[in-house]
């Protein structure tokens, strides 16, 4: 089934597909020339919505993700410029698709790019955000940040998720391509691929992670 999108002569790109507590599905994506974060609901299948919405976020928001909460409310995260180079932002949601409170941001201050941010939502409720942090085709390494289940508090401080390159390198990896899967009681798994050596392994290739819910 294809989803009929605005036409506007530009890249349609960098797609997030969730599903609401009442069944339908709900697709974000961002425009590459325009730098805008569109959603579009739709109903059981297989009959699509037409309707669409141009999602209020900051004015050069890319690359999203979206988290749905339990009650119907969403969290938006994305890219955009802050007082460095680029930082990842997040906008609260209602059931309604209303934005509750202001545009906040998420990762802790850094002179280096912040990009590429996923949601998950852990089987506790809690949110998981995540993105990769350093210099764009260079060297960069994997950060978190958990939430309440209502997405309105942060839960401890950010952590760097390639925690085995750094201590072994003692400089920034080239993590990549970040996986999450959720796991009972709160915890994750996360998978990447990475170019640099670690203490456990000489050669560039796929790593694994589990963490628990504390």
């Amino acid at each position: 089934t294809v989803i009929p999108t605005i036409n506007r002569g530009l890249d349609e790109a960098e797609s997030d597909l969730d599903q609401l507590p009442d069944g339908r599905l709900i697709v974000t994506w961002g425009l590459d020339d325009d730098a805008e974060i569109y959603t579009q609901t739709i109903n059981a299948p297989p009959v699509p919505n037409v309707s669409q919405e141009l999602v209020p976020t900051m004015i050069d928001s890319q690359d999203p993700s979206l988290g749905v909460l339990s009650n119907g409310g969403r969290l938006l995260v994305v890219e955009a410029s802050d007082a460095h180079r680029s930082g990842i932002w997040g906008q609260l949601y209602n059931d309604l698709g209303e934005p509750v409170g202001a545009i906040f941001q998420i990762n802790d201050e850094s002179p280096d790019y912040q990009r590429d941010p996923e949601v998950t939502v852990l089987s506790d409720g809690t949110l998981l955000v995540t993105w990769l942090s350093g210099v764009v085709s260079s060297k960069g390494d994997m950060y978190a940040q958990r939430f309440s289940a209502d997405g309105t508090q942060e839960l401890g401080v950010e952590f760097i998720l390639n925690t085995d390159s750094i201590t072994n390198s003692g400089e920034a990896d080239n993590a990549r391509s970040l996986e999450i899967t959720a796991l009972d009681g709160g915890g994750f798994v996360a998978v990447w691929y990475s170019d640099y050596p670690t203490s456990s392994s000489s050669s560039d290739g796929l790593y694994m992670q589990v963490f628990d819910a504390t």
